[in-house]
């Protein structure tokens, strides 16, 4: 799942590279997020209100997902069984297609609440380190968050609800990581950070969408 997740992200990448979004005029309450605002990442709940105090769905985290890699409008194959009708079917779907999302039941309960360990084990996945924070161990994602800086400005207990606020300060730490990907596979298997050092490319969530 991973190896398969990592290609298409790569691909996704290069391609959708080749266009550019300017950075919109970014409202107050969400002033401390201007990449992801700009993106269309942040959005407000159905009034408008960014409620950023309130806590962050499985169904808002799938689309958090899919928005950072900037697949808003591609389609995910159903997977889920208790979407018909919600506003999260395509990207909670394809978020589980991609292996981005950690909520494997048939059932997504869409508006159950996000802990900050899963938050976190979502962004290092798309980030492409999981296989990392899987050498690890029982701690792998929530330490290689951490060491990537996606946790940077935010105090939390990993078991605990994480809250919009905090997940879009992960976010948008997230958007200047460096993206991991797989260079060799099998008896050769090898990955490459895309740091822009020694010849290899800079690539970020960020330079997808320059």
């Amino acid at each position: 799942m991973m190896k398969k997740f990592m290609s298409v992200l790569l691909v996704v990448l290069i391609i959708s590279g080749l266009s550019c979004t300017a950075f919109a005029d970014v409202p107050k309450e969400v002033e401390a997020f201007p990449k992801i605002y700009a993106h269309g990442m942040l959005v407000g709940r159905g009034d408008g209100d960014f409620a950023l105090d309130a806590l962050v769905t499985r169904a808002e985290m799938a689309q958090f997902a899919v928005n950072a890699m900037n697949l808003k409008n591609v389609p995910g194959n159903f997977y889920y069984t208790d979407l018909e009708g919600h506003w999260a079917l395509g990207s909670a779907n394809l978020a589980h297609n991609m292996g981005a999302i950690p909520w494997d039941e048939k059932e997504l309960q869409p508006e159950s609440a996000v802990t900050y360990g899963e938050a976190a084990e979502i962004l290092v996945t798309i980030l492409g380190y999981a296989p990392k924070a899987e050498a690890i161990g029982e701690q792998g994602f929530m330490m290689t968050a951490t060491s990537l800086g996606i946790t940077n400005g935010i105090s939390f207990v990993a078991q605990d609800f994480a809250t919009r606020k905090d997940i879009a300060t992960m976010l948008e730490n997230a958007m200047d990581v460096p993206l991991m990907q797989q260079v060799g596979f099998g008896a050769y298997e090898e990955f490459q950070i895309m740091d822009g050092k020694n010849g290899v490319p800079l690539m970020t969530l960020e330079k997808n969408f320059q």
